[in-house]
């Protein structure tokens, strides 16, 4: 059976929940073209990177987006408007002072509410049932779901009972685990008592947000996926994948 796009409308989609897009990074690795183009707007295939990860949330039934913005900030919300060119509606949580994943999450609580929602990396390309994800976030009650990618050649995918096939740390750090099994894919969903653990003004990494967590008891799962993965962070990398797309190994989403 032919495999069904990421970008394809999914027959499961979450009517209701917000996405958030952390663009607010300065990127110094693709300096100098990160000094005036920001991250998220770095074309491929003729358009921003970022366009990626939009369709990517619309194809869940998500079309309520927050972008959370710092560097050349006004730039990108000329560029993405309102989001009505791509069938969504964007908003954006500007930083003023850049202070992690963490920060910009709680930045951003006005704006997403106290529902469940889904965190992307601007960067991140991805084929991935994301409605599937959502479904497992919600049957099984998770306080936050991560979305792993797996080491080559390691065939696991969906659903992670972590106790018992990896250790905790490959899920809430930023580097793959010692075994080299799983790392992390830069989307998560969450749930909103995350905010109970991110002080106003704090600078507290998502790792160490994600361990107190556990600690307090909520319920953190993961989810291994078994599609493209690309992340577009160093100048080697964006060469990796504007290769790839030239040879037609990554998915294409549709314009809106």
């Amino acid at each position: 059976m032919e495999k069904t796009s990421a970008y394809a409308p999914s027959r499961r989609a979450c009517r209701g929940l917000k996405g958030l897009i952390l663009a607010a990074t300065k990127c110094t690795r693709l300096m100098p073209l990160s000094r005036n183009v920001p991250r998220c707007l770095i074309p491929v295939n003729g358009r921003p990177i970022i366009h990626r990860a939009i369709m990517l949330l619309k194809s869940a039934g998500i079309t309520d987006v927050v972008i959370n913005t710092h560097h050349l900030a006004d730039r990108i919300k000329d560029r993405l408007g309102d989001g009505e060119k791509f069938g969504v509606s964007l908003h954006y949580a500007y930083e003023p002072t850049l202070g992690g994943i963490a920060a910009g999450l709680k930045r951003a609580h006005r704006v997403i509410g106290n529902e469940p929602f889904v965190v992307m990396n601007d960067c991140v390309i991805a084929d991935l049932d994301l409605a599937d994800v959502l479904a497992y976030h919600e049957e099984q009650g998770a306080d936050a779901t991560l979305v792993l990618r797996p080491a080559h050649g390691v065939r696991h995918h969906g659903p992670l009972d972590y106790d018992a096939e990896v250790p905790l740390s490959a899920l809430i750090g930023e580097a793959p685990d010692e075994a080299g099994f799983l790392s992390p894919s830069g989307i998560r969903v969450f749930g909103p008592r995350i905010f109970d653990f991110i002080p106003e003004g704090s600078t507290r990494s998502l790792a160490d947000t994600l361990a107190l967590m556990v600690q307090s008891g909520c319920h953190i799962e993961g989810y291994v996926m078994d599609g493209y993965w690309g992340e577009l962070n160093t100048w080697e990398r964006y060469a990796h994948i504007l290769w790839q797309v030239g040879r037609g190994f990554v998915p294409e989403p549709p314009e809106s």
